[in-house]
C-alpha cells in the first residue's frame, strides 16, 4: 500500500489574503519591521510594494554602524529605535575603507578599487566606480611609492550619491579627495573621475540638493556644482558666511545637508576639550541674493551628523523615545581633534556619539566604542533604505 503525501502549505502567510497583508504593511512604522514582514513569503514580497505601502521612510532613524573588530567580518548596526544592535556579516568590506550615502556603503580596497554595497540587501552593483588611479595626477596626492598603498586608504575623505542606485541607474558620486581636499565626481558608467577645478580652500563637506551638489570649504564659502551643466568642472560661489555670523576658530567645522526641503548649514564649534556647540543656518539659494537665517529650533526634526553621512528626519511618527526632536545626534572620531572627552572605563582610541539639545545647549554623551574596532573606519550613520 502506497502512502499518499499530504500537501502542506509551504508558508502560513500564503493563506492570508493579499489585501489584508497590504493593509497591515501600511501601518508598520519601523524599517526593520517592514522588511521582516515582506520577507515572510514570496507572495507578500510581490504584493507589498515598497514605494506604495511603506509610508514612514522620512521618519526612519539611521542606523549607527560600528566597524567590525580587527579579526571579524561581522558589523554591528545599532538601532536607536530599539536600543539594540543587529549583527550583519559583511565580508565584502573587511579591511576596506568605506563611506555611507543613501543607505549604501562605498568601499575602497587595498588594490585601490572602488565599489558599492547595500548592507541590508547585500546587493552589489554590476557597474563599478572608477578606481583611485583613474583620478588625474592621483600619484601627486600621495606619499612616495613605498608608503603609497598605506596612505591610499585616506585618499578619499567623503563620498555623496546624488540618488539611490537601487532606484535608478542614472546617479553621480561626488567625492572630496586628495591632500588638498578637492572635489571630483563620476557618473554611472564613467571610466575616470572628473576633477572640479575651482578651489580656494580645502572642502569640508558636500551634499546633493535639488539637482546640484553644494559644498562647504574652510573659508566658510558655499560652492555649487552643476555636473550636468555646460562646464561641470567649474564650481560657482553661492555665498560666504557673513563675518558677523561666523565664529571660526579652533575645532570649527561646517556640515551641509537637506532638511524638510531646505538647505541647512550647521556650524560645529569646540568650546573646550569636553563640549561642542552647534549653530544651524538655513540658506535660500533660490534667488540671486543668498541669505543666511539662523535657526534657533528644529521643531519636530532631528539632525544626524558625521563625517561620512549627514541627514535629517521627522520625529513625529518614529514611535520611539530614543530619538528626541530639536536635537543634533553627532559622531566624533577623536582622530579629528585630540583631547575630546574620554568616557569612564574606556581606553584606547575611542569613537563617540553624542546628543546636542538645541533648546538647552547641553551635550549628552550617548555611545562610545573602543580601540578593538577597525581603525580604518569611524562610527557612521547609515540611512535605512531599500
Amino acid at each position: 500500500m502506497v502512502k499518499r503525501k499530504r500537501n502542506y502549505c509551504h508558508c502560513w502567510g500564503d493563506q492570508l489574503n493579499d489585501d489584508v497583508a497590504v493593509e497591515i504593511a501600511k501601518k508598520i512604522k519601523l524599517y526593520e519591521d517592514f522588511t521582516a514582514f515582506r520577507g515572510v513569503c514570496s507572495l507578500w514580497r510581490s504584493a507589498i510594494v515598497i514605494q506604495d505601502h511603506f509610508r514612514f521612510m522620512s521618519t526612519q532613524i539611521p542606523m549607527l554602524l560600528l566597524p567590525a573588530t580587527k579579526t571579524s567580518t561581522t558589523c554591528d548596526f545599532f538601532s536607536l529605535s530599539r536600543n539594540m544592535s543587529r549583527q550583519i556579516e559583511l565580508p565584502e568590506i573587511h579591511n576596506k575603507k568605506y563611506f555611507s550615502s543613501k543607505g549604501w556603503l562605498i568601499t575602497i580596497s587595498k588594490y585601490l578599487r572602488i565599489s558599492m554595497l547595500h548592507p541590508f540587501t547585500r546587493c552589489r552593483l554590476h557597474i563599478k566606480l572608477p578606481p583611485i588611479h583613474a583620478f588625474k595626477y592621483w600619484k601627486l596626492e600621495l606619499p612616495l611609492a613605498s608608503t603609497r598603498m598605506v596612505y591610499a586608504y585616506d585618499f578619499i575623505h567623503k563620498c555623496v550619491l546624488s540618488s539611490n542606485p537601487s532606484s535608478t541607474s542614472d546617479y553621480t558620486v561626488m567625492v572630496i579627495f586628495g591632500y588638498m581636499e578637492k572635489l571630483g565626481f563620476a557618473r554611472s558608467g564613467d571610466k575616470a573621475w572628473t576633477t572640479i577645478d575651482t578651489w580656494t580652500a580645502p572642502y569640508s563637506d558636500v551634499t546633493y540638493y535639488k539637482g546640484m551638489f553644494y559644498a562647504t570649504n574652510n573659508l566658510y564659502e558655499i560652492m555649487a556644482c552643476d555636473v550636468r551643466g555646460d562646464d561641470p568642472t567649474i564650481a560657482q560661489e553661492v555665498t560666504q558666511m557673513p563675518s558677523d555670523l561666523s565664529k571660526r576658530g579652533c575645532g570649527g567645522k561646517l556640515y551641509i545637508l537637506e532638511s524638510a526641503g531646505a538647505l541647512l548649514v550647521v556650524e560645529r564649534k569646540r568650546v573646550n576639550s569636553y563640549i561642542f556647540h552647534f549653530r544651524v543656518f538655513e540658506l535660500d539659494v533660490s534667488t540671486n541674493i543668498t541669505g543666511w537665517r539662523e535657526i534657533k529650533s528644529l521643531g519636530n526634526r532631528a539632525l544626524f551628523l558625521c563625517k561620512s553621512c549627514s541627514l535629517s528626519i521627522e520625529t513625529t511618527h518614529t514611535a520611539s523615545h530614543y530619538c528626541r526632536p530639536n536635537c543634533i545626534y553627532y559622531i566624533k572620531d577623536d582622530a579629528e581633534h585630540p583631547g575630546f572627552i574620554h568616557f569612564p572605563k574606556r581606553q584606547g582610541r575611542a569613537k563617540y556619539m553624542g546628543v546636542y539639545d538645541m533648546q538647552s545647549g547641553r551635550v549628552e554623551p550617548y555611545f562610545c566604542s573602543d580601540d578593538s574596532h577597525d581603525s580604518l573606519n569611524p562610527l557612521m550613520w547609515v540611512e535605512q533604505s531599500f
